[in-house]
């Protein structure tokens, strides 16, 4: 149990190989490992193989495998509720005035966005839930919720639906806590259910997509929202309009680089999202004009640096679909091991933003106000990547110039054969200010 409560469950193989029912052992247990962990909900599992010594067999020592082992299948199965508990859902629903809407992280699914999007019911959606091809949904909310004079224009929800996992928006939590709804329910197949809003009442054990069909088939669209969805599309289009002049009138930073990344990205692509600063920038831009199938991934829950690139590392090592990484540079420097292949494949992007250090505890709160920030927190530094670009066989570009960064990221995104790094050079304290003024855009 080495990851502890990280993983899902914990197997071990039996030291003995050699007899049959040790064999029959171990293709059981490989069984239930992978059955365990692709059942709801899906997580990892941990498998010990322990050997005795000596570790290395004689030169003449044959090494063969089970042509033919026994696997075996678990069937999928559709949860669903009874119609009593359907009919209390839809009773209860209809005595709601506001209701809201909110995505977690989740997979990219065009079904679920298909049903939302017939929703007349503000749909809030953090760039880690995939449903950024929503025409109306609400993206940008940790933006708006920052303000005190805008939490006061708006209706607060009598109901919350909530599905997926975590939620990057730190003011969508804070505002949900402070004005509780007097329904929440939140839809999971499996698991404990979090109760991230502190106002839980309900946990309803079916697919995003099984419940807002069952919805729409006994309601056909929720009506009792649709001034509330109206107000949060103004305020959605708005702050996209107004990002977009403020950046030009900016100095160059790490913002409108991620800008000019979700505006470029290719189609038929996945873009991954380091921790620290660089989801909370690509959740703070999104999307303009969201490409349907580029599909988000990053690793939250834990929502440590570790790994992130050798995911992403991984990630395209097992499809022909380009696999771009926004990263940070301690995020980057920490993992650059994860470089170390034989053969990195060439459908990987990296894009770095490198502000010599870890700038998001000058973003946030608390760190950027105590006297030992700088040694203990910001860990400075002069390094780039241009060396282990050299090394490891990637591709480098460096760009420090707001004139050039449309052109190089047009150039970034291009075939070729070998992967590519661009690393973006910026001034933390410049990224700090660009930052805070986002407040601004909206009323």
């Amino acid at each position: 149990e080495l990851f502890g409560k990280h993983c899902k469950a914990y197997f071990e193989l039996p030291v003995d190989y050699q007899h049959p029912d040790a064999q029959w052992h171990i293709e059981r247990t490989i069984n239930e490992a992978i059955n365990t962990a692709t059942t709801e909900p899906q997580a990892p599992v941990q498998i010990n193989c322990p050997f005795r010594e000596p570790f290395y067999l004689d030169k003449e020592a044959d090494i063969g495998y089970s042509r033919n082992p026994q696997i075996i299948n678990i069937e999928p199965v559709e949860a669903n509720l009874t119609e009593q508990a359907w009919e209390k859902l839809i009773r209860r629903y209809g005595q709601m005035e506001t209701v809201w809407v909110v995505g977690g992280q989740n997979r990219m699914d065009s079904t679920l966005i298909d049903l939302l999007d017939r929703w007349k019911t503000p749909i809030f959606a953090d760039i880690i839930s995939n449903l950024h091809p929503l025409r109306l949904g609400t993206h940008h909310q940790d933006i708006s919720l920052s303000k005190t004079s805008f939490q006061e224009n708006i209706t607060k929800p009598d109901l919350l639906i909530t599905f997926g996992q975590s939620v990057i928006s730190k003011n969508m939590k804070l505002f949900l806590r402070k004005h509780k709804p007097l329904q929440h329910w939140h839809l999971q197949m499996a698991g404990t259910a979090p109760d991230t809003f502190q106002s839980l009442t309900h946990v309803l054990p079916v697919s995003p997509v099984t419940f807002f069909s069952h919805f729409w088939q006994e309601i056909g669209f929720s009506e009792t929202s649709i001034s509330e969805q109206k107000f949060w599309d103004k305020t959605e289009k708005d702050y996209q309009n107004n990002l977009e002049q403020y950046l030009k009138e900016q100095p160059f930073s790490e913002l409108e680089a991620t800008w000019h990344l979700m505006q470029q990205i290719p189609s038929f692509s996945d873009l991954h999202l380091a921790n620290s600063m660089a989801v909370r920038l690509a959740n703070v831009i999104n999307f303009k004009k969201a490409p349907t199938d580029v599909e988000i991934w990053s690793n939250r829950g834990t929502s440590g640096i570790d790994g992130c690139l050798s995911t992403a590392v991984g990630h395209a090592l097992n499809t022909t679909r380009l696999q771009t990484l926004l990263i940070g540079d301690l995020a980057f420097f920490y993992d650059q091991n994860g470089l170390w292949q034989k053969e990195l494949p060439n459908n990987l992007r990296i894009v770095l933003l490198n502000n010599q250090g870890g700038g998001i505890f000058k973003f946030i709160s608390g760190p950027q106000n105590l006297p030992k920030t700088l040694p203990y927190f910001l860990t400075p530094h002069n390094r780039n990547a241009e060396n282990i670009c050299r090394d490891m066989g990637l591709d480098y570009v460096r760009c420090s110039e707001k004139e050039k960064l449309e052109n190089v990221f047009s150039q970034f995104f291009q075939a070729s054969s070998r992967p590519k790094l661009l690393e973006i050079q910026t001034d933390m304290d410049r990224n700090v200010k660009v930052w805070q003024g986002l407040k601004n855009l909206v009323g």
